[in-house]
């Protein structure tokens, strides 16, 4: 006779091989399947013998679900709606949601897993998270009950649905949960069909504990009783849906809202089904193509535009939807007031939740404009290249990481003198980059922006190359660049040495009848002193011949042979003297010399400079010095520095005559040099007339002068700014109308270098 444990065992067993829910049980030391009933055969497409003695984690997808399972199930004491992919026998996969109670089988520990095949819901869900919106799984109750109602079982499922313990529904009707807004007609055909042996699936209301009202999708199987006439005894597995009911009621108020958000989009959208057949668009869609979206769902490609071999598109689309992926291609499409616009299609396929292919969407952008505007650029682009070639503009492509020349273009090649593939690759630094006087440049100088900037380029043939850059900072293919732009200033620089040289000599000229003048008056006085000399000495010779046994000259032409003599040659040598010093101030002035820096005495360079202007100012000023004998040599270009002094000097020693004028008195005009820091100041202060207000503003603009015509050309303070900007330093001054003007020169010792 069979044991009440054999029994209750057995009918157990049968209890499971008759659920309509996949049913597996494994050991919970070993994870070896020990049972499995034929819903998760048919689900997994393998045998239930195949499935028994089997490792459970090997039917995962991913074993770490199972893992988690386990560990919440130890943990937990149970398993609800548990998510997870399965393997299938045949190799493909299914979704599943498991819930899980350990049980003792055959008096081993063991977990009895129920398995609930979710794809169709899973489909839906996906649908639903095609409009951003995913429903939450519901967790499944189990409760079996006999023909009268009575509750005889219920899992943990059910007491979390229901708020029920499981003794407060055991031995209880149904109508512990019944709603009274169930639906009786559902109730009587649910009863109906059991009775009759069958499976009744449907969706019914409840009321939990707390009085809650909630719907669950409830599929109940009758339990075979053997030899008995009829199943006595059915089980019920409840999902809770009432999450999806209340989804179910707000789907088409989401469905609007995803709706009007998608014809807000300005750019045309449309959706296909997998047979290319137009299921929505969008409200741009509507009005580039002229259709009204009822008249478009239902329809293809063809049926709306057969002009533009629609047939292959569709086709494509078909392809697309099947294989998945996405596309974006080129195109044309007819607009609704029948023009033909250049497009870009943008399509993706998109799948349910089982991966059956679903259907494509996509997105139609016009890009006629853009086609326009790309042949014009590239108009544009082969009319810049002729102008640049034009220009003789040589153009470099840096990479500001590491300041890498990535590209050149042919005038740059030509510039150099290196082939192409020498410049690309290396360095900016391997270009040996100077400054306009010589000093190396830091290769970081040469990527920050700027403009029209001088420097010197060592060419591959030996020499350098005077060149303007222009750094400009670019975008090229969405990668940073930076473009240097140089132009040949080899020409340029040869013709501004001329223009300094004639400005040099324009002063030289403009100075040459005072230095003529005050070279005349030494001359004069050193004439006179030879004809003097020339005189006496005939007259010497004269008394000599009269005298010639006379032992001694005459009292009067002695003293005259002691005194007067002496005297006439000391003038004659101070005149030569003079002479002297204003002929090598004039060489020193106006030597070329060279555009390097060197080292310069300024205290010399601004006595000879004085001196050569002399006739500018000794008739209306007295020039004072105040020079600062300490003073270190000073790096510079030895001819434009004294062409700064001999300029403003000599600006000075003008405002001071405009001043006094005809009235024989006297200005004065002040010279210092003295040391502040790391740089030279030269100040030059004047008791002219001073500079108006409305005047300030242009001394150093080019052409400005306020002299009259044949006395000034305007370019002399121009020309000055240029000088001392180019050697790093700046001049300034301050005035005061009636009163006097002091200009400011600062120059750094070290030169540009500084």
């Amino acid at each position: 006779m069979m044991s009440p444990e054999m029994s209750e065992a057995r009918k157990q067993v049968r209890l499971l091989d008759a659920m309509p829910v996949s049913v597996v049980i494994t050991g919970a030391e070993d994870n070896i399947i020990r049972y499995a009933n034929e819903e998760v055969a048919n689900l997994l497409e393998i045998s239930p013998e195949s499935m028994v003695g089997a490792h459970a984690p090997d039917f995962y997808v991913d074993p770490e679900d199972r893992r988690v399972m386990v560990s919440q199930l130890e943990r937990q004491g149970r398993l609800s709606a548990h998510e997870v992919r399965l393997r299938k026998g045949t190799g493909g996969e299914v979704y599943c949601l498991i819930s899980a109670v350990p049980i003792s089988h055959h008096k081993s520990s063991c977990y009895l897993f129920t398995l609930l095949d979710i794809s169709a819901r899973k489909a839906f869900e996906w649908e639903i998270d095609k409009l951003s919106q995913a429903l939450q799984h519901s967790p499944i109750a189990v409760l079996m009950y006999d023909e009268d109602g009575v509750v005889e079982y219920v899992n943990k499922a059910f007491v979390a649905l229901t708020g029920y313990e499981a003794e407060e529904v055991l031995g209880r009707g149904l109508d512990v949960i019944s709603s009274r807004q169930q639906d009786e007609a559902v109730s009587r055909k649910m009863w109906k069909t059991l009775r009759q042996g069958h499976v009744w699936r449907g969706e019914t209301q409840h009321r939990n504990k707390s009085g809650r009202e909630f719907w669950s999708m409830t599929h109940v199987a009758p339990l075979d009783e053997g030899k008995q006439a009829g199943a006595r005894h059915f089980v019920s597995f409840m999902e809770d849906i009432t999450k999806r009911k209340v989804a179910e009621g707000v789907l088409q108020e989401r469905l609007q809202f995803i709706q009007t958000l998608m014809d807000a989009v300005p750019t045309p959208i449309f959706y296909k089904n997998i047979d290319g057949v137009y299921q929505g668009c969008n409200r741009a869609f509507e009005e580039y193509f002229g259709i009204i979206r009822p008249l478009l769902i239902g329809r293809t490609l063809h049926e709306m535009q057969p002009e533009l071999d629609a047939g292959a598109f569709h086709e494509r689309d078909i392809q697309l939807a099947r294989r998945g992926g996405m596309e974006v291609y080129e195109s044309h499409a007819r607009r609704k007031d029948g023009e033909i616009r250049d497009v870009i299609f943008h399509k993706a396929a998109y799948r349910n939740a089982s991966g059956t292919p679903v259907g494509i969407v996509g997105s139609v952008t016009d890009i006629t404009e853009r086609k326009r505007a790309e042949r014009e650029a590239r108009e544009n682009e082969s009319t810049l290249t002729h102008v640049l070639q034009g220009i003789r503009a040589g153009i470099m492509v840096v990479n500001p990481e590491g300041g890498t020349i990535e590209d050149v273009n042919d005038r740059v090649v030509e510039m150099l003198g290196r082939e192409r593939s020498e410049c690309r690759s290396s360095s900016c630094d391997s270009l040996h980059w100077l400054d306009e006087f010589g000093v190396p440049v830091a290769s970081g100088t040469l990527l920050k922006p700027q403009t029209d900037k001088e420097y010197r380029l060592s060419l591959a043939g030996g020499g350098v190359l005077p060149v303007a850059l222009t750094v400009l900072p670019t975008t090229i293919r969405g990668e940073p660049r930076i473009l240097q732009i140089l132009f040949d200033l080899s020409e340029r620089k040869a013709l501004e040495r001329q223009l300094n040289l004639a400005q040099k000599l324009e002063s030289v000229g403009q100075l040459a009848a005072g230095i003529a003048h005050e070279i005349n008056t030494p001359i004069q006085y050193v004439g006179s002193n030879l004809t003097y000399m020339q005189e006496a000495l005939a007259r010497l010779a004269q008394a000599m011949e009269q005298c010639e046994q006379c032992t001694e000259v005459s009292g009067e032409l002695k003293e005259e042979l002691l005194e007067e003599i002496p005297d006439a040659i000391k003038d004659a040598q101070e005149g030569v003297g003079r002479v002297a010093s204003i002929v090598q101030a004039m060489r020193t002035f106006s030597h070329p010399g060279s555009d390097e820096q060197v080292p310069l005495d300024v205290n010399d360079a601004i006595r000879s400079t004085v001196t050569i202007a002399r006739n500018e100012w000794k008739y209306h000023s007295d020039v004072v010095l105040e020079l600062d004998d300490t003073l270190p040599d000073l790096y510079c270009v030895p001819g434009d520095f004294n062409q700064v002094v001999l300029n403003v000097l000599v600006n000075a020693a003008h405002a001071v005559a405009d001043k006094v004028g005809s009235s024989g008195e006297k200005g004065e005009i002040h010279v210092s040099t003295a040391r502040e820091g790391d740089n030279v100041v030269i100040r030059i202060a004047d008791t002219g007339g001073g500079i108006p207000e409305e005047h300030k503003d242009h001394i150093f603009d080019p052409f400005f002068t306020t002299k009259t015509v044949g006395r000034g050309t305007g370019q002399g303070l121009a020309i000055t700014h240029a000088i001392v900007d180019r050697h790093h330093g700046d001049i300034d001054f301050s005035s005061i109308p009636g009163k006097g003007t002091t200009f400011v020169i600062r120059l750094p010792l070290e030169g540009a270098q500084s």
